[in-house]
């Protein structure tokens, strides 16, 4: 996400305490990608992923929004199932 959008640097915190997403094209964003070193291996598996899943949908301050992509990580669903149930049981 960063090379693809050209972003630059670290989100910032909201007053509220909830990152804000960065922008890029009129686009907001947000990644792990901008949260850890470029150099960092990640390990992702079962409740990390969903755990990450969750904290992007509901700990960034994302306003108004007319679409939401999510590009999902690889593997069995069950990111992809917490990801319906999430946006399910918000109403979007």
């Amino acid at each position: 996400m960063r090379t693809l959008l050209g972003l630059r640097g670290q989100p910032r915190m909201g007053p509220d305490r909830r990152l804000r997403p960065m922008e890029a094209h009129r686009l907001k964003a947000m990644s792990m990608g901008v949260l850890v070193d470029a150099e960092t291996a990640m390990i992702w598996r079962g409740p990390i992923v969903m755990s990450a899943i969750t904290q992007m949908l509901a700990e960034v301050e994302w306003g108004a929004l007319d679409v939401l992509v999510v590009d999902m990580p690889p593997g069995t669903g069950d990111a992809q199932i917490a990801i319906a149930r999430a946006c399910g049981s918000r109403g979007r």
